[in-house]
């Protein structure tokens, strides 16, 4: 009898630990270097929203957007964040997506775009993808409300044409989504 209470024990231990280490799994995050100095954030630092896309009178369909981005609360100097646009009704796949400027929400689907705010003595400047020849952006992994991915890029910045491009290499990010209604 001694044999069997053990048994249930180490059983009940082994499968209460792999639970434990799922939920650990489960913590979102999202890493980026940006002209050789890494960022790293996890957990309630990192957000993740899916909502309608803004659809003006020049976009082909109806989209939605899925987002990826830091609490207003993180302090950092340089904020990384990502919109993949998709078609109305249907869902993120694994594969490769085209970056495409702000403007451009249609021009090809599904397409995403990276903003990164700089913040400097001046104020915040401003940089964004805008164009498919910006870099790579991959979902690696779509899972339930979860995707995981991989991106980097060469971004310029919005105002200045001269000014050199944001350099973002070793970018991944694994993000809980949430779906909100505006």
């Amino acid at each position: 009898m001694n044999n069997k209470k053990i048994l249930l024990l180490t059983l009940t231990l082994l499968l209460g630990s792999l639970f434990t280490l799922k939920g650990f799994s489960q913590e979102a995050y999202l890493k980026y270097t940006i002209n050789e100095t890494s960022y790293s954030f996890k957990g309630k630092q990192v957000l993740g929203a899916k909502r309608a896309g803004d659809k003006t009178d020049e976009d082909k369909v109806d989209f939605q957007l899925v987002s990826g981005y830091l609490d207003f609360s993180v302090n950092t100097p340089v904020k990384l964040s990502f919109k993949i646009r998709i078609e109305k009704g249907k869902k993120l796949q694994v594969g490769k997506y085209s970056y495409q400027d702000l403007l451009s929400q249609t021009k090809i689907l599904p397409n995403v775009y990276i903003t990164i705010e700089r913040e400097t003595a001046d104020g915040l400047i401003f940089y964004n993808t805008d164009a498919p020849d910006n870099g790579v952006f991959e979902i690696t992994k779509v899972a339930g409300d979860w995707i995981e991915g991989t991106f980097e890029a060469n971004i310029p910045n919005d105002l200045e044409e001269d000014a050199p491009p944001i350099k973002v290499t070793k970018g991944s990010f694994k993000l809980h989504i949430k779906e909100y209604k505006w």
